[in-house]
């Protein structure tokens, strides 16, 4: 793979690109450029990759396009430094990817704020402390006071 072009892979997919839609086989090559040979930095490489993919959008499936962004990803992992990688992360969070990571985290978000008030109420009750109970539900300082009171191993999550 080394001794294809990179730099001539990128442009010439980039001609294409304001022609016509991309076939298979150009995102494919697209998604190679990251092995190839060439002058062209990784992060460049990259960078114009998921802005070329991002405008391919609208002639590919959700699952197909979150499956080439995560090639994509993958290989910036490997090949890019933690600061070159915090540089693409902002573009690939606009990326269907980023929004499937984001939604992820949300929903593990919920779900871990939902145990946390779950067990909270069940201490509060437990402890026959129902008046704290009835105010943690309408005051949420008071909720995050006792959550720091009786769930401190869980207070800073």
């Amino acid at each position: 793979m080394k001794d294809k072009n990179a730099n001539r892979t990128m442009q010439t997919l980039e001609r294409k690109q304001k022609k016509a839609q991309l076939k298979r086989s150009d995102l494919l090559k697209l998604l190679l450029t990251l092995l190839m040979g060439g002058t062209m930095p990784q992060q460049e490489r990259i960078t114009r990759a998921v802005t070329i993919l991002h405008q391919e959008r609208k002639y590919l499936n959700s699952e197909e396009q979150a499956q080439m962004e995560a090639i994509l990803y993958t290989l910036a992992q490997k090949f890019l430094t933690t600061t070159e990688l915090e540089k693409i992360k902002e573009m690939m969070n606009m990326t269907i990817l980023g929004e499937m990571i984001l939604q992820d985290g949300i929903e593990k978000g919920i779900e871990k704020g939902e145990k946390r008030i779950s067990h909270l109420y069940k201490i509060l009750l437990d402890a026959d402390r129902r008046d704290d109970l009835k105010r943690a539900t309408n005051d949420q300082a008071f909720q995050k006071q006792l959550m720091a009171e009786l769930l401190p191993e869980e207070h800073d999550l």
